[in-house]
């Protein structure tokens, strides 16, 4: 299966849908405050799942306490081989703690997420390739899904692909909240409140690279779903690639009337003095 995730509101909020198959599935939010915000409230740091009726499925909260100053982690990382770091407890709607999202650092060429929830573990490798970051989601030795973000932005929105083995569609849910972690963890865009477009080009190389197939989604999944979600990302691309053209006109414009101006007026002055 494929899940679409698209986020629909920076402005005050975040806010998230997920679909698959043109249906809702899921609505869900994160804090809008930076993930490095001094405090210990949980409720500014919390991310949250919820189905089409808003009822909870998921939320998550973070203890300072257990996110230890970066100092400490460092060295505990020296003397241990293995550190966690960011780590987000994760509750269900009956606020029964099921899991939990963080970074584990095993050498300074190895970090991947880990995704524990009841008695399941998954680790995520994280590739950048070009205008596309690929996450690998891995059970054990077998993958069993990948997400794709296209690096492009459009009204600070972010825009995310789930491609699901159909065998594991059970865990659909926990997948897509940890990508709502991840967008606020790594993504944070909404302390710009202003509407922008962004392109990037981004390329990564660590020793996990070997566990990135650039074969996997088209030997797993339709050849017409692929292409459909490859549409949908190269108009977002254009869409954002004409906004930022529009943005530097009206700039450019801006400068050279700015500049005229003062040129005007400088004139001025020295035709008085």
């Amino acid at each position: 299966m494929i899940l679409k995730i698209r986020q629909v509101a920076t402005s005050g909020k975040n806010k998230y849908e997920i679909t698959s198959d043109n249906i809702l599935e899921y609505i869900a939010g994160s804090p809008w405050l930076e993930t490095q915000t001094p405090s210990n409230d949980n409720i500014i740091r919390w991310c949250i799942l919820r189905d089409t009726y808003e009822s909870v499925i998921f939320s998550s909260a973070y203890n300072i306490e257990e996110n230890a100053l970066d100092i400490t982690k460092f060295l505990k990382w020296i003397s241990t081989g293995k550190q966690k770091t960011n780590i987000y407890r994760i509750y269900d709607k009956d606020k029964n703690e099921v899991g939990q999202f963080y970074r584990l650092h095993d050498d300074i060429l190895d970090t991947k997420f880990i995704i524990d929830y009841n008695n399941s573990q998954f680790i995520c490798y994280d590739k950048s390739v070009g205008t596309t970051r690929h996450l690998m989601i891995y059970q054990d030795e077998l993958q069993i899904a990948e997400i794709v973000k296209p690096l492009t932005g459009l009204n600070n929105n972010d825009y995310y692909y789930i491609y699901l083995l159909d065998e594991y569609k059970q865990f659909k849910d926990i997948l897509s909240f940890f990508v709502i972690f991840f967008d606020y963890y790594n993504q944070y865009s909404t302390h710009n409140g202003l509407k922008h477009a962004s392109i990037e080009w981004s390329y990564s190389w660590d020793k996990n690279d070997k566990f990135y197939n650039k074969h996997w989604i088209t030997q797993h999944f339709k050849k017409e779903d692929i292409n459909e979600i490859n549409q949908e990302i190269s108009a977002l691309r254009q869409s954002a690639m004409k906004t930022i053209k529009k943005t530097a006109k009206f700039t450019f414009t801006f400068c050279g009337i700015l500049i005229l101006l003062v040129t005007i007026v400088i004139g001025i002055v020295l035709l008085l003095s």
